[in-house]
């Protein structure tokens, strides 16, 4: 239970800061360049698949190896 009432002051509070935020003028964080290459990574794999140049097996080994090497 209180955990829970943790969780939601700590979004409460990251609301608050976001709110702060906009209304400043800032916008939204730039994706940091390690999200933009697994983001890359995952729609090619996409793409490849739907093209039928891999099989889903493959495509979902892609995306497990994607994610769990980025993990660490």
């Amino acid at each position: 239970m209180w955990s829970f009432i943790k969780f939601l002051q700590g979004e409460e509070n990251r609301f608050h800061h976001l709110r702060i935020q906009f209304y400043a003028g800032l916008g939204a964080r730039p994706q940091q360049a390690k999200t933009i290459a697994i983001q890359r990574c995952i729609d090619n794999l996409g793409q490849r698949y739907y093209d039928g140049v891999i099989s889903a097996m493959e495509y979902l080994d892609g995306l497990s190896y994607t994610v769990a090497k980025r993990k660490k």
